[in-house]
């Protein structure tokens, strides 16, 4: 469902070069922001690999072994304010 919601977005975009060269030396940054509630969690190599999936699967990215390493990996509890 996720790799859907991402090809929808993406509207056939792509960010592959065109010659087989270029798609040798490309290195894609991806950067990703995954909110979880106070009580979920997550692996950050599983979230990360479900947008990989994602970009790859709608053709964005031709493939996640092109993506480089994260420059920067924080973690955050989000603490929801009550509805009143």
């Amino acid at each position: 469902m996720f790799q859907d919601a991402v090809a929808i977005f993406a509207r056939g975009r792509t960010l592959t070069p065109m010659t087989l060269k270029e798609r040798q030396k490309v290195v894609y940054r991806v950067d990703a922001l995954i909110m979880l509630g106070a009580k979920d969690r997550l692996h950050v190599d599983n979230g990360m690999k479900v947008q990989l999936d994602g970009l790859q699967k709608a053709g964005v990215i031709q493939s996640d072994a092109r993506v480089g390493e994260p420059d920067h990996i924080s973690r955050s509890v989000a603490h929801p304010t009550p509805l009143r």
